[in-house]
């Protein structure tokens, strides 16, 4: 499974610090970077703009973090030592306002973070109940002890109650006889006499104790034999073609893209490498995200560079790993082929499709389920039929943007799936010279640029099946889910 872009960071600082003698501010770094993660809009760690210290420091961390590990006393130096890692290892996001204006307004909040931290009238409803499950011995990550903890406390008194939440009720009078339910950090509210006929969809989605599913046994060939297709994954070939490409340092811009001239010249280097076709389009929206995610490239000192994990793909690629290895790279670049990150810089004019781009996000994993469970080639409306079936997107060919958005969606994603391995698809080739002249210049032009028709044109008879790497790394994933996959003998 993929590691997040912070905890890759934060091993890197981990070492930095030890290196320094600073290990003492790892653990409050890990809070604080990890809650900036989950509770603010910037999932780059190394993307900071002016305002952003502030709201960690000032706002984030008195509402949502614990304090387990002397966050307030530490917080402040922790930070300003994470800055200055970025700093002087070059990891400072281009778009990012300048270290000395940072570390200014780290000082300006620094002083003030203690008390914030300290003062209860700031602190949220997870907050103020896991920090006494905490004075009560229950550690964090302490999933067991907090449901009893959480139990415990919701048939207390009343004055123990009101001891807990007196912060909280004058604001929020209701909590006072409300009844908490808590999952994993999250906590929600509801009426205790809601609790017996609580929905799970009424509850925050943390919230939610997933439910083992059985699927069908399925037939998996061989390690040796799957990592050997694992190894020549298109996408992991261009993520290495661009690495050597980026290893002597190209200039990207104050956003921390690669200029339009240069990422024409990386494709035109990358099909060479590759021997295969490859566009500016695809190398944006396959291989860079890929790349990045894998750490085969980073931003380093304002220019894109190689990374610290190429050595490790050109081994898998070689051959000179194990088959257990390389089937487990493969499996991480695999859920970032289906699971791009999104670039921390956008245009602020595309916000407003923020919320439909995040309901879209699952969609492709869904087709990916429904492929597993059909075990057989399926056709291309059959598919979409099956992978919007029970869900709130059921019916979306009535709506025909919502049902163009969804089209365009999965075949991007089943497109980057085959290109590493994933997936095959078909479709009746022979119908092209029964297509208008338009139609099929513009199939011929996305082949000529590395990419299947079928990706941005309607074509008749697409079938989409999932491969025999496909099939064992679905398992994977449904396995480590928790659910029940078993294998035919």
């Amino acid at each position: 499974m993929r590691r997040d872009l912070t905890r890759q960071l934060l091993d890197r600082f981990e070492v930095w610090l030890s290196d320094k003698g600073l290990s003492e501010l790892a653990e409050p770094a890990q809070f604080l970077l990890t809650g900036r993660r989950d509770y603010s809009a910037s999932q780059e760690p190394t993307y900071w703009r002016s305002g952003d210290i502030h709201a960690l420091l000032l706002v984030i961390a008195p509402e949502r973090l614990t304090d387990p590990g002397a966050l307030a006393e530490r917080g402040a130096a922790a930070l300003e030592a994470f800055l200055r890692f970025l700093d002087e290892s070059g990891r400072l996001h281009p778009a990012s306002t300048k270290i000395p204006a940072l570390l200014k307004e780290l000082a300006r909040a620094a002083d003030k973070m203690a008390p914030a931290m300290a003062d209860r009238s700031r602190w949220g409803m997870a907050k103020t109940l896991y920090t006494a499950m905490l004075a009560d011995g229950v550690a964090l990550g302490d999933e067991s002890g907090a449901q009893n903890w959480f139990a415990a406390f919701n048939e207390a008194d009343e004055q123990r109650r009101h001891t807990v939440l007196t912060a909280l009720l004058t604001s929020q009078p209701e909590l006072h006889d409300a009844y908490f339910v808590a999952r994993d950090g999250t906590v929600a509210a509801v009426r205790r006499d809601q609790r017996d006929t609580l929905a799970p969809a009424h509850l925050p989605a943390q919230l939610h104790v997933p439910q083992p599913q059985t699927y069908r046994a399925v037939r998996l060939r061989p390690e040796t034999e799957l990592a050997v297709h694992a190894a020549r994954s298109l996408t992991l070939h261009r993520v290495a073609a661009l690495a050597e490409w980026a290893r002597p340092g190209r200039a990207v811009t104050k956003k921390g893209e690669l200029l339009d001239r240069d990422l024409t010249t990386a494709a035109e280097f990358v099909t060479e490498y590759c021997d295969a076709p490859s566009s500016a389009l695809v190398l944006g929206s396959e291989v860079l995200p890929v790349a990045y995610a894998m750490e085969c490239v980073e931003i380093r000192y304002g220019r894109l560079a190689a990374g610290e994990r190429l050595g490790e793909l050109t081994v898998v690629l070689s051959g000179g790993a194990c088959a257990a290895d390389i089937l487990s790279y493969w499996l991480e670049a695999f859920d970032c082929v289906m699971r791009p990150d999104r670039t921390p810089v956008r245009d602020r004019r595309l916000a407003k499709l923020d919320p439909i781009i995040e309901e879209l996000e699952p969609i492709s994993a869904w087709a990916l389920e429904a492929l597993y469970i059909a075990g057989r080639p399926l056709a291309w409306d059959e598919l979409i039929a099956e992978t919007l079936a029970d869900s709130q997107f059921e019916g979306a060919e009535d709506d025909q943007l919502l049902g163009l958005l969804i089209s365009t969606s999965v075949r991007a994603r089943l497109h980057a799936a085959m290109r590493h391995g994933a997936v095959s698809a078909t479709w009746d080739t022979s119908a092209l010279a029964a297509l208008d002249e338009q139609t099929r210049a513009t199939a011929q032009r996305l082949v000529e640029h590395g990419t299947e028709p079928w990706q941005m044109l309607e074509l008749p008879g697409l079938t989409i099946e999932l491969t025999p790497l496909g099939t064992w790394g679905m398992r994977e994933n449904l396995r480590a889910e928790g659910n029940i996959v078993p294998v035919k003998k």
